[in-house]
C-alpha cells in the first residue's frame, strides 16, 4: 500500500512514459477481484505469472491484510480520474487501463468519455481478417484501452454476481 502514493507522485510529475508505467503499476496493485479476501467465503485467488522480461506485481487484493478498503479505493479512483484528462495520450491510455482495474461504478462516465478520445496512432492501423477479407482501420489506443476497461468492469460485475449467488 505504501507504494501507491509514490506511484501517484510519479504519475503526476514524470515524463509520459514514466507516468504511464506508474499508473499501470497502480492498476496492477489495486486490481479488484470479484471476491473480498477478508470474507470467510473468499473464493480462490489466482496470481499472475512473471517471466524474465517483466516483473510480477503482487496484487494488494491477494490477502486480507493488504486489501484496499472501499474508502481507500475510492480515494485512489479520485486521484486517477484527473489523469484520464492529461494532455499526453500515453497517460490517458494508462489511466483507462487502471480505472478498469479498479472496477468501480464511479469510473464509468470517465471511461465512456475516453471512448471518444481524439488521439490516433500515426502510421499504425488495426487490421482484422486476412487476404481479400482483411479490413483495416485507424488505431485509437486510448479508445481501445477504454473499451477494454469497460469490458473488464462488466466481467467483474458478472463474476461478482456469481460469487454472491454461490454464498
Amino acid at each position: 500500500k505504501n507504494a501507491l502514493p509514490l506511484l501517484l507522485d510519479i504519475a503526476r510529475t514524470s515524463s509520459a512514459k514514466s507516468s504511464a508505467r506508474a499508473i499501470k503499476a497502480m492498476g496492477q496493485l489495486a486490481w479488484r477481484p470479484p471476491f473480498n479476501p477478508c470474507s470467510p467465503n473468499r473464493g480462490i485467488g489466482l496470481g499472475s505469472i512473471s517471466n524474465v522480461w517483466s516483473r510480477s506485481i503482487r496484487r494488494l487484493s491477494r490477502e486480507c491484510e493488504t486489501w484496499l478498503s472501499d474508502d481507500e479505493l475510492d480515494q485512489l479512483v479520485d486521484d486517477v480520474i484527473p489523469l484520464a484528462r492529461d494532455s499526453r495520450y500515453e497517460v490517458r491510455e494508462a489511466a483507462a487501463f487502471t480505472l478498469g482495474a479498479f472496477a468501480k461504478q464511479k469510473v464509468l462516465k470517465t471511461l465512456q468519455s475516453l471512448k471518444r478520445d481524439p488521439h490516433r496512432a500515426k502510421g499504425v492501423q488495426r487490421c482484422d481478417g486476412s487476404g481479400e477479407s482483411m479490413k483495416c482501420r485507424p488505431l485509437y489506443p486510448v479508445r481501445e484501452a477504454a473499451e477494454e476497461a469497460l469490458k473488464r468492469i462488466r466481467e467483474f460485475e458478472e463474476e461478482q454476481r456469481r460469487f454472491q449467488s454461490s454464498d
